[in-house]
């Protein structure tokens, strides 16, 4: 995780990469929320006279990604925690007061005793490790430092740990990985399975452990298994909300069971606010249900499956977070009134930046696409539509103001971004959903490469009347037969196309394919070389010139190189030598402890860089081989990646419905 102080994201676009605990309204201002977007830390104002939000306050926060993002309750502090594990505190000024180094890595919850002198924070479980980590702090106030005091080392899975009212014990969850107890419940061998709610002293000392009811399976009622807790809340009665897929339990601290509410169907709680007696939850359904005393009182239609609520005003105004918006929901009027703010509203997908790298533009799974300056980290200059069909690529035509849009339905849109976006023309159409666009290389070009869902490589000529003519078609990749590794994508259906890169003289083209092979074709559809050598779906290329110096080759000369990246967590560089490709080097990604594949790739600056399904960015120096750079950028998968030599750095987008634009620290 040390790599991670290598990168930091210069601009950084969408309204929040809210999980959990990361985002908390600001004391005295009903109107202003702190959240986070990657590593930054954003503060959102809205102006209720105007109904909009502004960006009023923007830092880098810490190393990565902000995983929680908390407050002492008698003070005016604000504490942030990177996933790469770094702990910082500001002043109300956000000027940083302390620094607690990287401990451990990926804490994904925190929270303060209720008189503010202990912060404690939960590590997740690395690799095929169960036992969670509970770190517990002493907060010297005057000086604004978290002193170490001690560590808890779970016996199984921890979950979310809380201090009791009078800070005197610790609540937790222990419970197995999720996926082990969706494994058994199919196996349906669950006997050793349980979930426990657990007590800890401030000496680590487990002093009591109670297991929770198991839920009973809705389509097998002669079936249950324990119920996989989402959500712990705690209020100052004393009282603890547990939520759970279905269900949630109000337990007292003597972890008795007071209430059970129960939902008709299986909505899942990520979020709550529990005060005194009442229960506020936000459920995947869509609805806000408001409960007293265990008893439903009323339901209001909201937004779905939010990650964080909190009060803007007690009892009147609140704050609800979900994957794309953030939301003032004002529960005084009738009917309630919802001020939503959002950019990208769905999966952020298919990313390029113009020439100069002074816009980038973005496109999503609504159709949408956004284009904005990367100087300005405000709202989007420029919106187009391209109906309301998933984007799934998108490429700027170089030195133009030109833009092409690929979607799911294997239609391809062009937009001249100095006209109206609102309803674009639909230049070319192929067989199935375009995954990969690449126009051929140099500063004047004028044919497109395509590729589908269905295996199928085409190439259009852009005449100067606007129009596009296909002059290649090629099914350049098959169904396989036989038995196959079925764990990713749909081999035995198609053979997807997943990236396209011309040669460096654009006499050539190469494809990489779901069928776990990247092939190189002339311009005339003949299949000239296979590269193989991923044990999975090869999912990004870039074919370059290069220096045999610059990739380590002790010799003088240029060359050239294609590297490739799967989902076997593997990045292959392959080189040309008298027209023969041989692996030259493999990179990998293990270093990642969770389960993960990777996405994209691209070159910058004699490095390869890699973005990952779970948000990480990974790079290493071509010549050294040696690692850089890495980091938990996103907190969702990154489904598109590209560099800018103009500006020096990359942009990348995920399916939290996030932008950055990042640089590197090192040369």
């Amino acid at each position: 995780h040390k790599f991670a102080h290598n990168m930091e994201t210069i601009a950084a676009f969408g309204t929040s990469t809210a999980r959990f605990i990361s985002c908390m309204s600001v004391k005295g201002d009903p109107y202003s929320i702190d959240v986070p977007l990657g590593q930054r830390l954003i503060r959102w104002t809205y102006s209720p006279q105007e109904r909009q939000y502004t960006r009023s306050r923007d830092i880098i926060a810490n190393q990565d990604a902000i995983t929680t993002l908390t407050s002492p309750p008698s003070s005016d502090y604000i504490v942030t925690t990177g996933f790469s594990g770094d702990i910082i505190v500001r002043d109300a000024d956000w000027s940083i007061k302390s620094i607690v180094p990287d401990l451990y890595p990926e804490i994904l919850f925190a929270y303060w005793s209720n008189d503010g002198k202990y912060f404690l924070a939960t590590v997740e479980p690395t690799g095929e490790e169960q036992q969670t980590i509970l770190l517990l702090f002493k907060f010297n106030e005057e000086l604004g430092e978290l002193e170490f005091d001690m560590r808890i080392v779970g016996e199984n899975r921890l979950f979310d740990g809380h201090f009791s009212m009078d800070g005197d014990y610790i609540f937790c969850i222990e419970q197995s990985w999720n996926s082990v107890i969706e494994k058994k419940r199919k196996d349906n061998n669950l006997d050793d399975e349980k979930v426990l709610f657990v007590v800890y002293n401030l000496k680590g000392d487990r002093i009591k452990e109670v297991v929770l009811p198991e839920l009973i399976d809705k389509d097998n009622p002669d079936l249950s298994y324990p119920g996989y807790v989402q959500a712990i809340q705690t209020n100052r009665n004393g009282l603890i909300a547990v939520s759970r897929r279905g269900s949630i339990l109000i337990m007292n601290e003597n972890l008795d069971i007071v209430h059970e509410i129960l939902f008709h169907n299986y909505r899942v709680v990520k979020t709550m606010i529990f005060d005194q007696d009442d229960l506020i939850c936000d459920t995947t359904s869509g609805k806000l249900s408001i409960y007293r005393n265990g008893e439903l009182e009323r339901d209001i239609h909201s937004v779905s499956g939010g990650y964080f609520m909190d009060w803007a005003i007690r009892g009147e105004t609140m704050w609800v977070i979900d994957d794309a918006s953030i939301n003032q929901i004002n529960l005084t009027d009738e009917p309630v009134d919802i001020v939503k703010h959002i950019y990208h509203d769905m999966v952020c997908c298919g990313i390029d930046i113009n020439q100069d790298g002074s816009q980038v533009a973005c496109g999503d799974f609504s159709g949408q696409v956004l284009i904005w300056n990367t100087d300005e980290p405000g709202k989007p200059i420029k919106k187009g539509s391209a109906g309301w069909m998933p984007i799934r690529a998108l490429i700027w035509k170089k030195g133009t103001d030109y833009i092409n849009i690929g979607c799911m339905d294997g239609n391809v849109y062009a937009w001249n971004i100095n006209e109206n976006g609102d309803e674009l023309p639909v230049v070319f159409t192929m067989d199935d959903a375009i995954t990969s666009m690449k126009w051929e290389k140099g500063d004047n070009p004028y044919r497109i490469a395509a590729g589908t869902t269905s295996g199928t490589l085409a190439i259009y000529e852009h005449n100067e009347d606007g129009s596009f003519k296909e002059v290649f078609n090629l099914k350049a990749h098959k169904p396989s037969s036989g038995e196959q590794d079925l764990n990713f994508g749909s081999m035995n259906i198609f053979s997807e196309i997943w990236s396209i890169s011309w040669s460096p003289n654009n006499q050539y083209i190469a494809t990489a394919s779901e069928d776990q092979t990247t092939r190189i074709w002339d311009l005339d559809g003949n299949e000239l070389h296979q590269l193989i050598g991923h044990t999975t779906a090869v999912t990004s290329i870039e074919w370059i010139s290069i220096a045999w110096s610059d990739i380590g080759i002790n010799q003088p000369g240029h060359g050239e190189a294609i590297l490739t990246c799967a989902d076997d967590q593997t990045v292959m560089m392959w080189i040309n030598t008298e027209d023969q490709w041989e692996l030259h080097h493999v990179f990998d990604t293990k270093a990642i402890t969770e389960w993960h594949t990777l996405t994209y790739l691209t070159i910058l600056d004699n490095s390869v860089v890699v973005v990952t399904q779970n948000g990480w960015i990974y790079a290493w120096d071509l010549r050294s081989k040696e690692r850089i750079a890495s980091g938990k950028m996103h907190m969702g998968s990154v489904e598109g990646l590209v560099s800018n030599i103009s500006s020096n750095c990359f942009a990348s987008c995920s399916s939290d419905c996030s932008i950055m634009v990042t640089k590197f620290k090192v040369n």
